[in-house]
């Protein structure tokens, strides 16, 4: 499969064969329906960030929630970013950031009266668009639903060619139970969803109660987040008779539906020996699929947290070039047309062979798809990058009070020892500062000069890895 280098949204609307203006990155809008839940409120607005860096050298229109103030002129612009800024408000913060935008494809479309330009329009980071044979961008929530489910991918793989965890898709209580002592412990449950928060991990048979109550939890969560008109009222009736469950002292009943239909999958060390575990990206268009690159993920050591993502150290075989190429072919298949992230186990099996597992399909660019188009665009994609969440030691209320927090030097043109730093997002909102921030750290002499600045911030300035 041919690579793709990209750098910024204008070369994605040509490999789509669209005008950027009409691609919209949007998170949200794959997950706000009432069939894929959401569950952080604030998520998207703290997403929409990262969109500026998705236009290096590009006059596209970033359609984003308020930047941390001083970030464009004093970081962006010099290091090339030059799009044309819209800081739009949520309507509430109760609402996810994509819902209000909803009519975007409609180009220049009112969103909370404001009219959109007609000019290229990048709305958040993550492009979410089936493209018609006309070649407009147009939003196709049920495309998006399919293209994120863990389900879906499963009914997929044997047909396309591609293997997945072993699992079994659930839909009582009792069966979560069942299939988990079938496969023995560590198991993993999944929902579908966008996230680390539709995955949680099983390690002893005690913890499987809990472990189905907070996820049940979790989906209630999210539909409560949604506008009324997203709720039908089976939604309604469920959200009302687990609302009601949830409260119960005692085991959940063995007979209880579960909400949606869920996966208990094996964990990949009970097969094999884990080599690798990836992050696979790509660019599915109508006429194939291109390769952008892998990176490997950072796992806290406890294994609770997603901590980021680096460069991958793995070569990928032929027969992973292949299966993910079977894993594009199902996208394409379905109707989703821009980049996808699918998460992947390289394991060697106790024959010797070593084959790759499908574990998300992640039908949008995953975090580390921006890290690659950011490193591609200030340093062609050569040494190495890491791209990981940070807490720092206080709130950051501005773009100079962050720049005051990790040093001066290391978010200026040049970097610091020849480590760039950006910043790729910021939770702080207006009145609510946050300590939170997704950085990228990029060096030309590799990934142990990137490692060894993230240690000076943590050992020197106090700053906390994770979020």
């Amino acid at each position: 499969m041919e690579r793709l280098q990209i750098k910024n949204v204008d070369q994605v609307g040509r490999e789509l064969g669209v005008d950027s203006g009409r691609l919209a990155f949007c998170h949200a809008l794959v997950n706000h329906t009432a069939e894929f839940p959401v569950v952080d409120p604030g998520l998207d607005a703290y997403l929409a960030r990262m969109a500026v860096c998705w236009a290096h050298g590009s006059d596209a229109t970033v359609v984003t929630t308020p930047l941390l103030p001083g970030a464009l002129e004093e970081h962006y612009r010099p290091l090339g970013f030059t799009p044309r800024l819209m800081e739009v408000e949520r309507a509430s913060p109760e609402l996810r950031f994509g819902d209000p935008l909803g009519c975007l494809a409609q180009g220049g479309a009112p969103v909370d009266g404001v009219h959109l330009p007609s000019r290229p329009v990048l709305l958040t980071s993550f492009v979410t668009h089936h493209v018609t044979q006309l070649g407009s961008a147009l939003f196709q929530p049920y495309v998006s639903v399919a293209a994120n489910s863990k389900l879906a991918m499963r009914d997929a793989a044997a047909r396309y060619g591609f293997r997945i965890m072993p699992g079994t898709t659930v839909f009582t209580v009792g069966q979560c139970r069942e299939a988990a002592v079938m496969y023995n412990f560590p198991v993993w449950l999944k929902a579908d969803g966008s996230g680390s928060d539709f995955v949680i991990r099983i390690d002893r048979p005690e913890d499987m109660e809990t472990a189905v109550r907070t996820m049940i939890a979790r989906l209630l969560q999210g539909w409560h987040s949604l506008p009324q008109r997203f709720r039908s009222e089976a939604l309604q009736a469920t959200m009302r008779t687990w609302t009601a469950r949830l409260k119960e002292t005692g085991p959940l009943d063995r007979g209880y539906e579960l909400p949606k239909a869920m996966v208990v999958e094996q964990d990949g060390r009970t097969i094999g020996r884990v080599l690798a575990n990836i992050c696979w990206q790509g660019l599915v268009t109508a006429k194939g699929s291109r390769y952008i690159g892998h990176s490997d993920q950072i796992i806290s050591p406890d294994g609770a947290e997603w901590w980021g993502s680096k460069t991958s150290q793995v070569e990928l075989s032929e027969a992973t070039m292949a299966s993910a190429s079977g894993v594009c072919d199902w996208f394409r298949e379905i109707g989703y047309r821009g980049c996808v992230g699918p998460d992947a186990l390289i394991i060697e099996l106790p024959d010797g062979s070593i084959q790759p597992f499908w574990i998300d399909p992640n039908g949008r660019p995953a975090m580390s798809t921006t890290a690659f188009v950011v490193h591609n665009a200030l340093m062609n994609g050569e040494g190495g990058w890491i791209n990981t969440n940070l807490t720092l030691p206080r709130p950051v209320e501005s773009f100079a009070d962050l720049r005051e927090q990790v040093g001066e030097e290391l978010l200026q043109p040049g970097g610091h020892n020849g480590v760039q730093a950006v910043l790729l997002a910021s939770r702080s909102e207006a009145g609510a500062p946050s300590p939170v921030v997704k950085m990228l750290f990029m060096s030309r002499a590799g990934l142990p000069s990137c490692e060894g600045q993230i240690q000076r911030l943590v050992s020197e300035r106090g700053i906390v890895r994770g979020s």
